[in-house]
């Protein structure tokens, strides 16, 4: 890993009716924003609890299959990354929707231990997001999403965030939630001259105007073909398709990554790939993404240019991916010390 003293760089699916609908709007007493802490990054995105399975022999084939563990445990993108991110050491604001049912209130109870801000997260009644997922070893995970309280994220309360997103340095966003949400939260941030990360997952195709507004671009293979219209399957790949969304106007960088294979930071200077170590064995993908995510833009925000934001963030990712449990397989913050040293 690149050799940063810690204590210098950082301060201490488709959309539809799925499953329960949340009734979007504030519950009865509840104030509809709250003033922000100064924060570094401001995260609006879904927010989750996971149910997850891990199943070790996954060549089952009756109707009736066995998980060897169960794990509830906070999550969704939006949750993980800015976890990851205050991790790091960045200041991290959270804007997002929680249902008024159980799950809801242990989301909101740990926000409250993670993340510098969460007062912007709104409690709507109904069911909170879920994901199950069932995690086998070396596999891609299986998800299945009931998006609850997510689907109120809508314009209404992106406007009113408009002024949280002129006083960050970064806004990080994603499609876990609304989509005409998460263009109008990146149109503000180009009317304030806030930087914006795009976490491109559950993506679409986008407009050049759209990805001209975007700094970093951060998707999986899987995300090339909406997004650069071409299939990545190696390294050599990868480069193609990250020098398009580039010249179709990402600002900064595209990071795209094939979990345990590689991950590629792209620039209008060149490329950087970092390959996974050798002796790397994926046990629980599920919040690998996120982790990359959060940890790159805390990174970045504190001066590290791409390629040293990049390697941490890969480092933090792959070390997320090597054992199990979502949310609870995230680094610690003395772990992430660890990898920038």
């Amino acid at each position: 890993s690149t050799l940063f003293p810690f204590s210098t760089l950082f301060r201490s699916g488709p959309w539809g009716h799925t499953g329960a609908a949340a009734a979007c709007g504030p519950q009865a007493g509840e104030e509809r924003f709250y003033k922000m802490s100064a924060c570094d990054i401001l995260v609006i995105a879904n927010l989750n609890m996971d149910l997850i399975l891990e199943q070790k022999n996954s060549q089952q084939t009756s109707r009736k299959r066995y998980a060897d563990s169960f794990t509830l445990s906070p999550g969704g993108n939006g949750y993980n990354e800015a976890v990851a991110a205050a991790r790091m050491g960045a200041t991290v604001a959270l804007a997002g929707m929680i249902g008024s049912d159980s799950f809801g209130a242990q989301l909101k109870a740990s926000l409250n231990e993670e993340i510098t801000d969460s007062q912007l997260v709104r409690v709507v009644p109904g069911s909170s997001g879920l994901s199950l997922i069932l995690s086998s070893a070396g596999q891609e995970n299986i998800y299945w999403d009931i998006v609850g309280a997510n689907a109120c994220l809508d314009e209404e309360y992106i406007r009113g965030l408009e002024s949280h997103i002129a006083k960050v340095k970064l806004l990080v966003v994603g499609f876990g939630v609304p989509y005409a949400s998460t263009v109008l939260a990146i149109r503000l941030a180009q009317k304030h001259g806030t930087a914006v990360m795009l976490v491109a997952y559950q993506s679409r195709p986008l407009s050049d105007e759209l990805l001209s507004m975007v700094d970093i671009l951060v998707l999986d293979s899987r995300e090339a073909l909406p997004l650069a219209d071409m299939e990545v399957t190696n390294l050599k790949s990868a480069r193609i398709a990250a020098g398009m969304l580039l010249k179709r106007g990402v600002r900064q960088a595209v990071l795209l990554h094939m979990k345990s294979r590689f991950l590629l930071a792209a620039t209008n200077g060149g490329f950087t790939s970092l390959e996974a170590p050798k002796d790397f064995h994926m046990t629980d993908a599920s919040a690998m993404d996120d982790t990359l995510s959060g940890v790159f833009g805390a990174c970045w925000i504190k001066g590290l240019d791409v390629e040293q934001a990049a390697e941490i963030a890969y480092d933090a990712a792959n070390l997320c991916g090597s054992r199990f449990g979502a949310h609870f397989s995230i680094p610690t913050s003395e772990e992430l010390a660890q990898l920038i040293r």
